[in-house]
């Protein structure tokens, strides 16, 4: 059974990700963080996410942050089976959470709850943890 899926994702972490759901479901759009200046001459790049889904030709959304109507709208108003959040880089409001007839699933890089938060993969290896995995 294929679905349709909005994606949320960030890092290099995340493109196999979408990737693998793009073989067997249709990916109606992708949100990601905006483009930052890094570099010399402070030049925009776009996340990894982002570059993977131009490449794609997926549509793709970049909010400053989701604490605005206009991103649960979109939300709302996007006939979607599932919404995959993969390390995107913000929490998610509550308001989106809760939308009826929606069910959100995070991929987190790391044994919940031992490594929540930011950098899971870093702290373990920091931490010479010698078992770790994917919680979803």
């Amino acid at each position: 059974m294929s679905y349709k899926i909005l994606f949320m994702g960030t890092p290099k972490f995340s493109v196999p990700i979408l990737n693998k759901l793009n073989l067997n479901h249709k990916i109606i759009g992708v949100i990601t963080q905006p483009p930052k200046k890094k570099s010399r001459g402070q030049k925009l790049l776009k996340s990894p996410v982002h570059l993977e889904a131009e490449k794609l030709n997926i549509p793709i959304r970049h909010p400053n942050n989701l604490n605005n109507n206009t991103e649960l709208d979109f939300i709302k108003n996007t006939e979607v089976d599932f919404v995959i959040v993969v390390a995107y880089g913000q929490i998610i409001p509550e308001s989106f959470l809760n939308l009826k007839n929606l069910t959100f699933l995070n991929v987190h890089a790391s044994l919940l709850p031992r490594w929540r938060g930011a950098a899971p993969i870093q702290r373990s290896i920091m931490e010479m943890d010698t078992e770790t995995g994917i919680s979803i």
